[in-house]
């Protein structure tokens, strides 16, 4: 009898034994229907060199006889972490596949001729669409690929707000050509389109809610905390202080022109890579890094327009967002690199795949209807408020994100002859991406509207834009 009791411990010891757990207690020894006191309850396995249960799924098994083999995810999370010098080299390596990709797509482009999306967008959807495929014909190939590739993402994930900032140089810039009741009407455009957005997107998912997937818990991620970069700013912005006054006075040094002129730009340059290092640095949210960045680069570009007694448009303009009237600045190779950065959201789109498939007929149903809307009725409520049709056609923007909308609203103004206002597309879109779609409007199952909507923001609005 005594024997027959405890068989059940002795089987669970020795599978224990077996597949390498620590027993921590004995089991439970079933004795009626109640549950047994502390010395005889069966708790978790403790895994070896741990003080507190394993939740590792395969240690689980383990302990439950199942298997006394880890599973292949087990084993890569046991894997040890790649060293400084391994991850900067996949860091280089995708960056170079990014521009890689993006350069081929252009020139497949330019090749056939096809001009109907931004080559931009073209890379980015090429990305996804390349590695789909590649998982759909070869799922191990395609996943390590991934893998490799990450690294670069998450590079490109935290310093995309640096490719950025002649967006926000530029916003000084901007002279509306009706005056404030110009700009109070375009206000009134882009608040209006936000709270109409909002509301219809959250209709249109309340009224598609049969079509959405059980919602599933996620685990919350753990805040990264600040990162150590104080090495690196201090260099960016010496490297800005010995630049400026090469540039901002030539009688020092008694330099041609054209080279002050790229002295002056580098050094705006390098300004915005240290204030947001410096940003960054300091644990600041990334909202905030962006803001300071801009804000730091236009008072370095007012400091050299003051010094040498010129507008602040003039120094922008000349030296560091020049466009299609001069030699690049250091500013157009910002934005240049937008490119390559939408390849690294592609690739970061496959890793969400699954959540698109699910919410496909939702997702793109709500952003093709509200993003429709958005273009017809401000190409209609645009010259009813007294906006001009350039201000107008940057507004049709401001549903995407600045690195989808500069592209885009740069293609629209090359078919309809308008001036290309970076500053205006830029203003639009920016208002809409920092009110973002805040109103975490829930349903019964938990959907956020910001899951199906913000999401991305897909650039299904920038088809129906070429197409109105």
């Amino acid at each position: 009898m005594l024997r027959s009791r405890w068989a059940p411990a002795g089987v669970w010891l020795r599978r224990c034994k077996v597949s390498g757990c620590v027993p921590h207690r004995p089991p439970s020894l079933g004795v009626g229907h109640g549950t047994a006191p502390w010395p005889f309850r069966r708790p978790p396995c403790v895994a070896p060199g741990s003080l507190r249960p394993s939740l590792s799924q395969a240690t689980a098994a383990s302990c439950r006889g199942l298997s006394g083999t880890p599973s292949p995810a087990s084993a890569s999370a046991a894997s040890a972490p790649l060293s400084p010098t391994a991850d900067a080299l996949k860091i280089v390596a995708g960056i170079a596949g990014f521009l890689g990709f993006d350069a081929a797509v252009r020139l497949a482009i330019d090749t056939c001729g096809l001009h109907l999306l931004p080559s931009q967008i073209c890379s980015m959807l090429s990305a996804f669409g390349g590695l789909s495929l590649a998982h759909a014909l070869a799922p191990a190939a395609a996943s390590q690929a991934h893998q490799a590739l990450m690294p670069a993402v998450g590079w490109v994930g935290r310093w995309l707000p640096v490719f950025l900032v002649p967006v926000q140089v530029t916003l000084p810039t901007i002279l509306f050509p009706g005056g404030a009741a110009e700009a109070a009407g375009l206000g009134l455009l882009l608040a209006g389109g936000w709270a109409a957005a909002v509301a219809g997107a959250a209709r249109l998912v309340l009224l598609l809610a049969p079509q959405l997937p059980a919602a599933e818990a996620s685990a919350a991620a753990k805040a990264a905390g600040p990162r150590k970069l104080l090495p690196f700013c201090a260099a960016w912005l010496l490297l800005a202080a010995a630049t400026a006054p090469l540039g901002v006075w030539p009688e020092l040094w008694e330099g041609p022109e054209e080279r002050c002129r790229q002295l002056r730009g580098a050094a705006l340059a390098a300004l915005g890579v240290g204030s947001f290092a410096l940003a960054v640095h300091r644990g600041l949210p990334g909202h905030l890094c962006f803001l300071a960045n801009g804000a730091a680069t236009i008072a370095g570009a007012a400091a050299m327009a003051a010094a040498r007694g010129e507008s602040y448009s003039q120094v922008v303009k000349r030296d560091y967002l020049v466009g299609a009237q001069g030699p690049p600045g250091t500013g157009d190779m910002l934005l240049w690199c937008l490119g390559p950065a939408l390849v690294s959201t592609g690739v970061q789109m496959f890793q969400y795949r699954a959540r698109i498939a699910s919410l496909s007929k939702v997702l793109f149903l709500t952003c093709g209807a509200v993003s429709l809307c958005n273009v017809l009725g401000t190409a209609a409520a645009g010259p009813l408020l007294g906006v001009s049709p350039d201000v107008t056609l940057a507004a049709t923007m401001r549903c995407v994100t600045i690195p989808m909308a500069l592209p885009t609203y740069a293609r629209l103004c090359e078919v309809s002859g308008a001036e290309n206002n970076v500053a205006l597309v830029a203003l639009c879109a920016g208002v809409s991406g920092f009110i973002g779609f805040g109103p975490q409007i829930k349903r019964g199952g938990g959907v956020r509207i910001r899951d199906l909507w913000g999401w991305q923001r897909l650039p299904l609005h920038l088809g129906l834009g070429f197409r109105v």
